[in-house]
Parts: C-alpha cells; structure tokens; sequence
C-alpha cells in the first residue's frame, strides 16, 4: 500500500508558497541592458520635423542591482536628419552605464525639457552644421562624467530655464556660442567647477561670461571660460 497525505493549506500558506515559487524563477542579469534609438527622419526648409521625441512621462532604464558585477548598459539616441529635432523630457536612467544622446545631421536641435537624466557617463551633443542643444529644468547628473556639446559650425549651447547638472563628475560644456538665458541659473554641483569652450561667452562676467545675459552659474559655478579649439573630444558612446 502506498501512503497519500493531502494537506489543506491556509488561504495565507498558499499566497506564501506561490510567492516562493515566483521567487524561485526570477532571473537577474549580472550585466545591464542596452537601448537604441535611432531616426534618419529629417525636415524640409523652413519646416522642421521631430525625429525622436522622449515625452514628460517616458522612462528609458537600464537599471542593475548594487550587487551585480556590471558593466551597466548603455541607452543611445542618435538623429542624423537634416532639420530635424530630438525632443527629451521624462526619466533616462543606466546604472553603472551611459546616456548618449547625439543629432548629427545639419541644422538639428536638441531640446532637454524637465528631464531626468542619470548615469556613470552622460552626453548630449548637436555635431551637424548650425546645431543647437536647448537645455532648461530638471537634471543631468553623471557619477564620471558630464559632456553638453555643441560643437559643429555655428553650434550653440543654450541654457533656456533653470537646470542642475548634479553628479561628482567633470563637467564640460563646449560650443560656438554658450548662452545662459537671462533670468536662467545653471546648478553645477560636486566638487569641480564646470569647464566651458567657447568662442562667445553669453552669460554673467562673474564667471568669465561677457555679460551680454543676467544668466549664471550657481552651485560651485564655472571656470573661466576657454577657446573651443581647446576642447577635449567628444569621445565615443561609453566612453569618456
């Protein structure tokens, strides 16, 4: 004879069992994910199209527990139409990982809006011909660092509301033209200074600015601002 016993579980040791079975399943990567966007879409003259647009209530993650060995992933945006705009608002996150955001193609805009931005290593860069990075609200933090560029001809920086660049990283900030809106404060926290490239200062003369704006640094501010040819690569996505 073969003994059977049948036990009759509780409502609340069944919820208890299930939950350790769902537990049992649950796979965690020991490196994180990576996430790619990209667009060729561009604009006709005097019509601007929206290549890539990043809403107020989108999150791009490429989370990783403390625990896990790494490397973080890596989240890309890259536009390379002409007249054409990537639009960033909400929450972009890679643990460990990188935040590059980059417009290639002649005369294309970045506009940061209200957005939050964190990782080990963040960019955000207009390389075409008359680009414009338009940065204003929320934050950017980076633990290594911080890279705003703008650098291609006649490329401009522009800080159009107030923004926190937060993080221990270097941060540098490199264009044609950087221009503090007036009325607008820029954030600089860690320990350094902001690094800024320039060949047209557009903010308060407290931080070598040419006072043409009321626009500022705040935070532990910015170092006197250098020539643009002076400026430390762009470098690739993941790295410095």
């Amino acid at each position: 004879k073969v003994g059977v016993t049948i036990k009759n579980y509780s409502l609340k040791e069944k919820k208890a069992r299930e939950n350790l079975s769902r537990q049992a399943f649950v796979r965690r990567s020991a490196r994180g994910g990576n996430i790619h966007i990209t667009s060729g879409k561009a604009g006709a003259i005097g019509a601007r199209a929206v290549a890539i647009n990043v809403g107020s209530s989108a999150q791009l993650l490429a989370l990783l527990d403390a625990a896990a060995p790494g490397p973080g992933g890596q989240i890309t945006i890259l536009a390379t139409g002409a007249n054409s705009d990537v639009n960033v608002s909400g929450r972009m996150q890679a643990d460990r990982g990188g935040v590059d955001i980059r417009h290639t193609g002649d005369s294309g805009n970045i506009n940061v809006a209200n957005a939050d931005v964190r990782a080990d290593i963040v960019k955000v860069a207009v390389l075409g011909n008359n680009g414009v990075l338009n940065i204003g609200g929320g934050t950017l933090s980076a633990d290594t660092t911080l890279k705003l560029y703008s650098t291609g001809s006649n490329g401009s920086v522009n800080f159009i509301a107030d923004v926190t660049l937060g993080g221990a990283s270097q941060k540098i900030i490199a264009g044609n033209a950087v221009t503090i809106f007036n009325n607008v404060t820029v954030t600089i926290q860690g320990q350094n200074p902001a690094s800024v490239f320039t060949n047209s200062a557009n903010y308060s003369r407290q931080y070598g600015g040419n006072g043409s704006t009321t626009g500022t640094f705040g935070g532990i501010g910015a170092n006197n601002p250098q020539p643009l040819a002076n400026a430390p690569p762009l470098g690739p996505p993941g790295g410095p």
